[in-house]
């Protein structure tokens, strides 16, 4: 899997990215709560919701994300990895329009 890394933890001795899946939480940053108005139940700030059936509760444009993080990645939370650093391709960077300079 390539992921686009656009924060780091630094606060910390070892490497540490943090992953941007809806429904996972806010964190310090509530970039979502800006970008989609209504009222949606978000869960808590660090971890989101705690269930696959709150996905529903989400803005539709993002409950497919939602979905994956409980059928896919098994709402695992802060998951031990190996990773190597890669050029971020060029399909994934046209869509979030984020290229490090």
């Amino acid at each position: 899997m390539i992921v686009q890394v656009t924060n780091t933890d630094d606060d910390v001795d070892y490497d540490l990215f943090n992953l941007q899946i809806p429904g996972g939480g806010m964190g310090y940053y509530s970039g979502c709560l800006n970008q989609y108005n209504g009222s949606y139940s978000w869960g808590q700030q660090y971890g989101g919701i705690s269930n696959r059936t709150d996905c529903a509760n989400l803005p539709s444009a993002i409950q497919d994300g939602c979905y994956w993080r409980f059928d896919w990645f098994m709402n695992a939370d802060n998951p031990t990895i190996s990773f190597i650093e890669v050029p971020c391709p060029t399909a994934l960077t046209a869509k979030t329009s984020c290229i490090r300079t």
